[in-house]
């Protein structure tokens, strides 16, 4: 997917996801998201007619929102605390699965792994084949990375 998706498939394919599937209204960041320790990350590995890794990375306060309107509660519910990791997660994979058929088409065998807490990645590892910052209306950020196998 690496060599076939580019920045503006990934981010288009990022925002129809999230408005879809979380009511999360973005566009392209103006510049990349300095992101603190707090930021809430998640990664997956895909396979097919190429392989690596989709990382997602947002702020605290989006991964809460994406759990609050994915669960259909208030963002005070006490259950968007505890859920808004698995919401980070769960976005990933629907954007993952999206842009394997928006990339390689629905007749092409692909494999998405379980999303995960990300690794570290090695001192020298190739960086990013493609990164997109994308902002909310309300001035979150979520940034999508994609490394190619071996990276």
């Amino acid at each position: 997917m690496s060599s076939q998706v580019t920045a503006d498939v990934l981010a288009e394919v990022a925002a129809s996801v999230l408005e879809d599937a979380a009511f999360v209204f973005t566009e392209r960041a103006p510049g990349p998201t300095a992101w603190s320790e707090t930021a809430v990350a998640a990664e997956i590995g895909y396979g097919g007619p190429e392989e690596g890794e989709l990382v997602l990375v947002t702020s605290p306060p989006l991964a809460a929102q994406l759990a609050a309107n994915m669960l259909g509660v208030e963002l005070d519910d006490p259950e968007v605390a505890e859920r808004a990791a698995d919401a980070v997660r769960e976005m990933l994979n629907v954007v993952a699965g999206a842009l394997m058929a928006r990339v390689f088409g629905t007749s092409v065998v692909c494999h998405l792994e379980v999303p995960r807490a990300p690794t570290a990645r090695p001192d020298g590892a190739p960086p990013p084949c493609c990164t997109v910052d994308l902002v909310t209306m309300e001035g979150d950020c979520l940034e999508l990375r994609i490394f190619g196998k071996g990276a």
